[in-house]
């Protein structure tokens, strides 16, 4: 996804929100960080066919923003993301390699821009469980030394993404709601240069919400 993309992104994303009689809408800001539990990395290298390495990561970091609309039950926002997790180990073939016995070492980050869309479920309390999912696109980039040496390979790949999962609210006030959430993210195949690789994560946060 290029530069232009990007911008048609964000363009639709502001379209959707402004799209609704604001009058008839809560605005709302929030912000979320905790645990991204990234799965491996299946790796393939056109160069080497039949071979595949799986790339195991540690639990990283995760932080978010968001920006958007609530009317009643339902709730349509835009996010910008981020995400970082450091490499834990290798399996070639089978085989386990602790990456820091041959002086490997590596992360993954991702920047990720979202449209989103909510449901919140009225228990006729201060309770509120919701569902949602999403879709945009993920800035993928990894990284990678050997012996301190960094590794010279084209590394930054943008790809479709999509995100869904479920948590729960509770309403401190009108306008304050803090959260829980896990969603479940994933993208295209991200490809740098010969090498194709998979990128999905399992994201556990909290957060809080802001209604004006």
């Amino acid at each position: 996804m290029n530069k232009k993309n990007h911008t048609r992104f964000w363009v639709a994303g502001c379209l959707l929100i402004s799209s609704f009689q604001l009058h008839a809408y809560d605005i709302y800001a929030g912000a979320h960080g905790g645990v991204a539990m990234m799965e491996d990395s299946e790796i393939t290298d056109s160069t080497v066919p039949g071979v595949q390495v799986d790339l195991g990561f540690d639990e990283g970091l995760t932080a978010s923003g968001v920006l958007g609309l609530r009317s009643d039950q339902y709730r349509s926002e835009v996010e910008f993301s981020y995400m970082k997790n450091d490499l834990d180990n290798i399996n070639v073939q089978g085989l386990n390699v602790d990456p820091a016995t041959i002086g490997l070492s590596g992360d993954v980050t991702a920047l990720m821009g979202f449209v989103n869309a909510y449901y919140d479920f009225d228990l006729g309390n201060n309770i509120r469980p919701f569902v949602g999912a999403g879709v945009g696109f993920a800035r993928i980039k990894a990284d990678g030394a050997l012996q301190g040496v960094p590794l010279d390979f084209s590394n930054k790949d943008t790809n479709f993404a999509w995100n869904a999962g479920a948590g729960i609210g509770y309403m401190v006030s009108e306008q304050v709601t803090l959260e829980l959430r896990y969603r479940y993210i994933s993208s295209s195949d991200p490809e740098f240069d010969t090498t194709t690789s998979t990128f999905a994560s399992h994201n556990f946060t909290a957060g809080v919400r802001f209604e004006f």
